[in-house]
Formats: C-alpha cells, sequence, structure tokens
C-alpha cells in the first residue's frame, strides 16, 4: 500500500486545493478506495501495473486534485483547442486566507492572519500565537509575507515540527500519522501551495470519466494474461474515486451556477429628479459636495440641475426614501457589482429577451491576466469559459438583438467558430477589423499588428434590421447649374463589377462608346437612356459621360463599413488618452476601448429610442460613455447594463459614469463643457463568491 504507483495517484487526486474547500479528494480518499476495492473484489493486492495504469489514467484529467480536462468524443489535442462540453469555468480565491479539516479529536482550521503580496513572499507560522486550542477546535495562524525566502517546502517542514511538538497527544497522533507525509503536512502543503486562480467543473463527471476509464483499463487484460479479476478491480477503484470526485463536483457547479442573491440598495440619481427634501439635504451633504469637488469641479454645485447624487454618500435614511420615491421606475442604467457568469445567471429573472444590443471586451487569452480573469489558458479552456458566459447572453438578447464581440488573432478564429455553433452559422453577420494602433512596431519577430476583430452575430438575421450611419459631410454635392432636383455631385458611369448591361453609347458628336477594360456599364441601357432624356447624363468635350447623383436621391445615411479606421473609430491611445483627460492624467483602467469605437459598432445595431445595451466585462464603463453620447447625438433614451467585479468597479467604472452623465468631453480632468443628462442609475452588487463558496 505504500507503493510507488499508489503515491502518484494520490498526488494526483488529493491536493491542489486548501483542505476543507467544496470538490477534490481529501487525504487518505485514494487508500480508503484501494481498501474498500480489496475488501469487494479481490483476495489479493492490487498489481502494481494496474495503479500504475490508474495513475496514468487520471493524471490525463486531473493535476494536484483539479480537473485540467475532460474527455470528449475528439481527440485529446481537439480537446485543448475547443470547448469542452459541460464544463464551467470557476474562479478559484488564491491564496486561501482560511481552511479547515477534520480529526477524530475535532476540528482543524488554517489562518492566514495577515496577506502581503510580493518577491520572496512565503507562508510561514505565526511566532506569536501560533496554535490555540478551543473546545474542539484546533486554529493554527499563519502570516504571507514577502521577502522571507526560501523553499515553502522547508517553511511547511519547520511548521509542522513546531506545531506537533506544542499539541496534547489527542491532537498530535493522527495529525502525525504517516511520518512525512503525515495528514498534518499533507494539508499544510494544499494551504500554502500557490494555484490556479481558476478551476474546471463538471456538473456530471461519473457519466463523462466511467466510460473513458473502462476503454483506457482494456489494456490491462493483455498485460495481466487475460486475468479479468485485474481489471475489474482497477475498474472498481477508479469508478470509487469517480464517484468522490463526481459528488464534489456536481455540489460546486450547482453552487456556481445558481442565481446569486443581490443587494440593490444604492442609487445614483440626478439631482433634478429628486424631491425639494432629499435635494436640499443632497446639496448640504459635505461627503457629497467633495466629490463633487474633486471629480466634476463643481463648487458651487446649487447651480446645476442634473448632478449625480450618489447614495453611497448618505445614511440608511436619506437611501431608504430614495429607494422607496423610485420603487417600480425603470432605471436609465443598471450597474452590477460581481463575477460576470453570475450576473447573467442573475439577468435571466430580470432582464431574458429585452437586450437589444451586447458589446463584449473579454480577456483575449494572451497571459495578462487581465482583472483576475483567467488569461492565458488551452485554447478549450477559454472557448469553454467564454461558451458558457455567451450562451446565457443570447438567452438576454432580443430576437432582433445583436451581440458585438472584440478579439485579436490569438483566438480570434475559434471564437468565430465558437459564435457560430451557439447562434447558427447563419446568424453571423460580419467581422469588422478596427485600426487599433498606426504606428510600426519595428521589435515585432514577425508582423507589426494594428488590427483588432469585431465578431458580429445576431440572435436571428431574419428578424435584424440596422440604422444606416449619419451621412455627415455633404459639401461634395452642389448645383451649379441651378437643376431644379438640387445639388448633385457626378458619378462615372462605368463601375468595376458587370451588371449584365452589353449596349453601346453614342456621344453627342457620333463617337460611339464602350466600357473600358476591366470595366463595366454601372446602369442598364434603358435607365441610362432615361437619365439622359432627364438632363442627368454629364457630356464634356470628349471621352465618357458622367451621371449626376443628386442629394435627394441618395440614403438617408450611408451603409456601416467593416473597415473602421481609427480617424473614425479611434485607436488604443486615444482611448488612453480620452480616460486620462476624463481623470486628470491618472490612468485608472489598461486597455480601455475608444468611446468613438463603441459608438461606431453600436449606432447601426440600436435604431430604438430606448433600446437597452449590455457589457458584462464593462471595464472602465467606454460603453455606457458611448451609450450617453448616442443619446446626446439623437435625443434617444437608450439604457445600459454594465458588469464588473474587484476595485475597478468603484474606482473606474462607476467614477467615469458619472463623469460622463455630467459632460462628454473632458481635459485635465475638468469638463469642457457641461451637458448633463437626467438620469436614475440602479447599483446591484452580487454576493460575493467566496461567501457562496465558504458560507
Amino acid at each position: 500500500m505504500r507503493s510507488r504507483a499508489l503515491r502518484a495517484l494520490e498526488d494526483t487526486l488529493e491536493g491542489g486545493e486548501a483542505p476543507g474547500w467544496p470538490g477534490g479528494l481529501e487525504p487518505g480518499a485514494v487508500r480508503r478506495a484501494l481498501t474498500e476495492t480489496l475488501s469487494a473484489t479481490v483476495s489479493g493486492p492490487l498489481s502494481e501495473p494496474a495503479l500504475s495504469a490508474l495513475a496514468a489514467i487520471f493524471a490525463r484529467w486531473y493535476r494536484r486534485g483539479r480537473l485540467v480536462a475532460a474527455p470528449g468524443e475528439a481527440s485529446a489535442r481537439a480537446a485543448l483547442d475547443w470547448p469542452q462540453r459541460g464544463l464551467v469555468v470557476v474562479p478559484w480565491p488564491t491564496p486561501a486566507r482560511r481552511a479547515s479539516f477534520s480529526v477524530a479529536a475535532g476540528e482543524v482550521r488554517l489562518e492566514r492572519v495577515s496577506f502581503e503580496p510580493g518577491p520572496g513572499a512565503r507562508v510561514t507560522l505565526d511566532t506569536v500565537t501560533p496554535l490555540s486550542l478551543s473546545g474542539g477546535h484546533l486554529t493554527l495562524r499563519f502570516h504571507h509575507r514577502p521577502g522571507v525566502g526560501g523553499r515553502q517546502e522547508v517553511h511547511d517542514r519547520a511548521a509542522v515540527a513546531a506545531v506537533l511538538d506544542a499539541l496534547p497527544p489527542r491532537w498530535r497522533e493522527p495529525l502525525a500519522a504517516g511520518g512525512r507525509r503525515s495528514l498534518l503536512a499533507r494539508q499544510l502543503a494544499r494551504f500554502t501551495a500557490s494555484s490556479p486562480s481558476w478551476r474546471l467543473v463538471h456538473p456530471d463527471l461519473s457519466a463523462v470519466l466511467s466510460p473513458a476509464l473502462d476503454a483506457l483499463l482494456l489494456p490491462l487484460l493483455d498485460e495481466a494474461e487475460g486475468e479479468l479479476s485485474t481489471f475489474l478491480a482497477a475498474r472498481a477503484m477508479g469508478r470509487t474515486l469517480i464517484a468522490g470526485l463526481s459528488e464534489g463536483a456536481r455540489s460546486l457547479h450547482e453552487r456556481w451556477c445558481a442565481a446569486p442573491t443581490a443587494r440593490t440598495d444604492r442609487w445614483i440619481v440626478s439631482l433634478d429628479r429628486l424631491p425639494d427634501g432629499l435635494r436640499a439635504l443632497a446639496l448640504v451633504n459635505p461627503a457629497q459636495r467633495r466629490w463633487w469637488a474633486e471629480h466634476l469641479k463643481v463648487t458651487e454645485p446649487e447651480r446645476h440641475a442634473a448632478l449625480p447624487v450618489d447614495t453611497a454618500h448618505f445614511p440608511e435614511s436619506f437611501r431608504a426614501r430614495v429607494a422607496e420615491r423610485f420603487a417600480g421606475e425603470i432605471p436609465t442604467g443598471i450597474c452590477i457589482k460581481g463575477e460576470n457568469r453570475r450576473a447573467l445567471s442573475w439577468l435571466q429573472g430580470h432582464a431574458a429577451g429585452s437586450v437589444r444590443a451586447i458589446y463584449l471586451d473579454p480577456p483575449y487569452n494572451t497571459g495578462l491576466n487581465f482583472l483576475g480573469y483567467p488569461d492565458r489558458l488551452p485554447s478549450g479552456v477559454w472557448l469553454s469559459a467564454m461558451a458558457d458566459r455567451f450562451a446565457l447572453a443570447r438567452e438576454l438578447l432580443r430576437e432582433d438583438g445583436t451581440l458585438f464581440a472584440s478579439i485579436d488573432d490569438r483566438e480570434g478564429a475559434r471564437l468565430k467558430l465558437l459564435l457560430g455553433e451557439l447562434f447558427g452559422e447563419e446568424n453571423h453577420l460580419a467581422t469588422l477589423v478596427w485600426e487599433k494602433v498606426h504606428t510600426r512596431k519595428n521589435s515585432s519577430r514577425t508582423w507589426s499588428i494594428q488590427h483588432e476583430y469585431v465578431h458580429v452575430v445576431a440572435r436571428d438575421a431574419k428578424r435584424w434590421t440596422r440604422r444606416l450611419m449619419p451621412r455627415g459631410d455633404a459639401t461634395a454635392y452642389k448645383n451649379p447649374d441651378d437643376d431644379p432636383r438640387g445639388p448633385w455631385k457626378p458619378d462615372p458611369v462605368t463601375a468595376h463589377n458587370p451588371y449584365g448591361a452589353d449596349y453601346t453609347i453614342t456621344r453627342p458628336d457620333g463617337e460611339v462608346l464602350r466600357p473600358p477594360p476591366e470595366r463595366y456599364w454601372a446602369f442598364s441601357e434603358e435607365n441610362f437612356k432615361r437619365m439622359e432624356a432627364a438632363g442627368a447624363v454629364i457630356w464634356g468635350e470628349r471621352g465618357y459621360p458622367m451621371i449626376k447623383r443628386y442629394l435627394a436621391d441618395v440614403q438617408d445615411g450611408l451603409v456601416p463599413v467593416t473597415l473602421l479606421s481609427r480617424k473614425v473609430a479611434g485607436d488604443s491611445s486615444r482611448a488612453r488618452r480620452e480616460l486620462r483627460e476624463m481623470f486628470g492624467g491618472a490612468l485608472v483602467f489598461d486597455y480601455p476601448k475608444p468611446v468613438a469605437l463603441l459608438r461606431e459598432v453600436l449606432y447601426p445595431a440600436t435604431p430604438d429610442a430606448d433600446d437597452v445595451i449590455l457589457d458584462f466585462f464593462a471595464g472602465s464603463g467606454s460603453t455606457a460613455q458611448a451609450v450617453m453620447g448616442l443619446n446626446r447625438q439623437d435625443g434617444g433614451r437608450r439604457r445600459f447594463i454594465l458588469v464588473e467585479r474587484g476595485e475597478v468597479f468603484e474606482r473606474a467604472l462607476l467614477a467615469r459614469v458619472q463623469k460622463a452623465l455630467f459632460a462628454d468631453r473632458w481635459r485635465a480632468g475638468c469638463p469642457i463643457e457641461s451637458e448633463p443628462l437626467g438620469h436614475l442609475i440602479q447599483i446591484v452588487s452580487l454576493k460575493l463568491w467566496e461567501e457562496t463558496l465558504f458560507p
């Protein structure tokens, strides 16, 4: 029972997560499964080849107790490149601040009483009060501090020795059993281990792993010279382990996918929408006045009608009166603080089928650890995380809704295929190419990449309608001959593409014209004669005529194009500059998107005045500012829903939303021109995932 193969199996399935956390196998589970298998199936010990086979099989799917892949119908390589069906990617708190496990004497609790990341950071036992015994609980206290250095394993061994020396026998004996691989040593190693900030979870591991296990164990029949008992024993033990893993995974999956509880007791409302009594209280609130002065540069708020009032600055009584005043009213914006997958679950009960457009700027899987989201994963794992979220997002779209997803070359092709699978290939509308930079990067090993993509899909392309872009400059249209039909501009009579028009044109001087090489008539013969009779053909002294294109005949706007130049849609440099100007030089968020880009993609997809736009990778809130800009442009009443988590929600997103409500353009932290919008913004705070994970 102390074989190398058994230890390998233990290392594969036990560990990697903090003790007491959901999912995975606790230390000792593998040996217990072996004992149960031996007593139930065979009289002798399970052979070393059989244990080795089990260790090799489970190593395909697990690393240190963490699921890293699940078998699929395709090859193992394909599973790394494509979303694995049923899997969800769950954020995982790391490092563990607290953990627990049980022994016969009671519960052992591990706690980090301090946490300071940095170079050479290590977890060490607290030297002042390393442990305490209270009732049936043993608490061990640790510090996580930078500059300690050395191998973590050395610090762990020192902590184990110190703790065991100080414990009474009833605690020491179960914790010390096993020597260097004692229960305390293994649990402490799990507690101090650095682990990825994500975890794969499958709702039905038994159904997925059991058939794969059987298939991979079949070679044992040949290697054991036909001894069926060896195969059956290995399969029985494998199934016992899978059952334990499946039970924990199912529970974790249910917690992750359940709609979270939410708190909605905070509002941002424009001053002019408050009743007189509340408005008077807002104007004399010191914290609110300081915020206006610091962020909006407003020192005389009495002179501004639509200043944003944030109820976070006020006592509970004020917040309650605001909530009562606006109960049942549809807000102009909703800002949700929390993990976006859980926010999408919450939104299913509040906004299903109501969103006209979704814009997303997800992590690009480049290794930058974007806002703490898993970034630089195997492509299949990254796509699994995207598929889980995009499938929920689809249910929020109206039947005529649109989803836009920004991406770069690394995952662009795979993301397009994924969207085709989720939405249907027939609902792919376009792939836009955005010029994100204009400078050449001479340090690049291959090409200097200057673009990104925006994939565009409709929920139902047959119901989708787009609005034409504003025409803008019409100075090319003039009326030098006082044509009664109004301004016009000359257009060629030929085109690059053939229209099946095969005829000749005779000039007034008798010259017979045919199209030039590789050019074709742009009009049928009938239409050309009709325009000639109406005086819409311009004959020069020689050569081909021109056709009058009347401003009155053109569409009310322009068809949107797939090539978004930086002059029209802005670039990365402009996006950073916009944000710095708004925040007085501080870049409060890395990699923002330019507001102009968001306006370009959202304008044609939101033709109705009261359309709802969702962004659940909201970052600094560029989407909200773009929506406000569109409303200022055409008088619309579009509403937005933003989702973000962590400190960026307060530091960047909410601050930008309030600044953009007050003014669209900023310089050095000051509004260039105040253009306040009346508003009612609801702030929704989801229960923290860690609190749900460890209630």
